[in-house]
């Protein structure tokens, strides 16, 4: 089964973007994301992580905080590294080429009790339509999205401490 979501794609690749990604826990649970995004014309949903790019200069740790404030509208505190993945996708702007992601996670948690608020995306590149906090299983049985396609994503997974 052909997806968007290989380490490897049929289309040259454009250019490398560095990306950012927290594992939130709470009661032994991760925050999950539903996107809703375009791919040549198509509408997928997909799940992901709350995180996003790293912008020129910006450090690690200040670029997890503010791509999950943009997101989620969650403070966090950014706690261990849990591992690296990279994969290819389609290109958003130009269907001729592909995108090389190369992400980060971190296991994090919440400050305090909070409310999610996915309406604070100023950008609105991704559509952010829900939220869901899953068990790891509950992630793994997730048949088409970066965690089902990606085996650096479900090592990641693993190393978090639920």
């Amino acid at each position: 089964m052909a997806n968007n979501f290989s380490p490897t794609s049929s289309l040259p690749v454009k250019f490398i973007r560095p990306g950012i990604k927290a594992f939130i826990v709470r009661d032994g649970k991760i925050l999950v994301v539903k996107e809703k995004v375009k791919r040549f014309g198509k509408e997928t949903i997909i799940y992901d992580l709350p995180g996003g790019g790293i912008d020129p200069g910006e450090n690690l740790h200040d670029a997890l905080h503010r791509e999950v404030m943009e997101e989620v509208g969650l403070k966090i505190e950014i706690g261990k590294s849990v591992g690296n993945w990279d994969f290819v996708i389609p290109s958003f702007e130009d269907p001729n080429f592909s995108v090389h992601i190369i992400c980060m996670g971190y296991q994090c948690k919440l400050l305090g009790e909070q409310m999610i608020d996915i309406d604070k995306n100023p950008a609105k590149l991704e559509d952010i339509f829900g939220t869901v906090w899953m068990s790891k299983a509950e992630i793994l049985a997730l048949e088409y999205d970066v965690f089902a396609h990606n085996l650096n994503v479900r090592k990641a997974l693993e190393a978090v401490e639920i």
